[in-house]
């Protein structure tokens, strides 16, 4: 009698290359669901720090000048966003969820600016010599900070705080002696 082999895989080795692609295909959709997430993530921080900066624009260019006296909240409904909304503080109030520590948050930019108004400050005591104190010159700015919320996605923060130094009568405005130095201005400006 003569004994023949049959060529082919035994149990075993089925069962071992199974759990092989099984673990590896769990590995591979874990990779990326978390891709998704950060992507989902990476898109909301980029859209909030728009966003933030578009509200700041705004500010600067005066058109939440009467809204500033009380607290600034708003929503980017209008700009398709209608799941972002935003807070805008002054000075140094703080936002009112007193364990969110801003500086965690994925943007803050404050450095940018004061390099910016310490540089201007050096460049003007070096020209003038003058015994200004640099903390009145600080006073012709207003920090305003702006929080940028948006859906929560996994464990990653779902804020963005947005901060920058404008100059005070762009926030509040022109006082109303300097309102009507300028129109009297203006008006002599149209007369000649």
């Amino acid at each position: 009698m003569k004994v023949t082999r049959r060529s082919g895989f035994t149990l075993a080795e089925v069962m071992v290359t199974i759990m092989i692609v099984g673990i590896g295909l769990t590995m591979v959709v874990q990779a990326l669901s978390v891709a998704k997430f950060k992507a989902l993530q990476t898109y909301n921080v980029k859209a909030a720090r728009d966003l933030g900066m578009l509200t700041l624009g705004r500010i600067r260019a005066g058109m939440y000048q009467e809204e500033l006296d009380t607290r600034l909240t708003g929503s980017y409904a209008e700009e398709g966003f209608e799941y972002f909304d935003f807070e805008v503080r002054l000075g140094d109030e703080q936002f009112d969820e007193s364990n969110d520590d801003d500086t965690e948050s994925p943007f803050h930019d404050t450095w940018r600016a004061r390099e910016e108004r310490e540089e201007e400050a050096e460049r003007e005591a070096g020209e003038d010599d003058s015994n200004e104190d640099p903390e009145e010159m600080d006073e012709d700015y207003e920090k305003v900070r702006i929080k940028v919320n948006f859906p929560k996605v996994g464990e990653y923060t779902n804020y963005v705080v947005l901060e920058e130094w404008i100059p005070w009568d762009q926030v509040y405005g022109l006082s109303e002696e300097e309102q009507a130095a300028a129109e009297a201005e203006a008006e002599e400006e149209e007369g000649r």
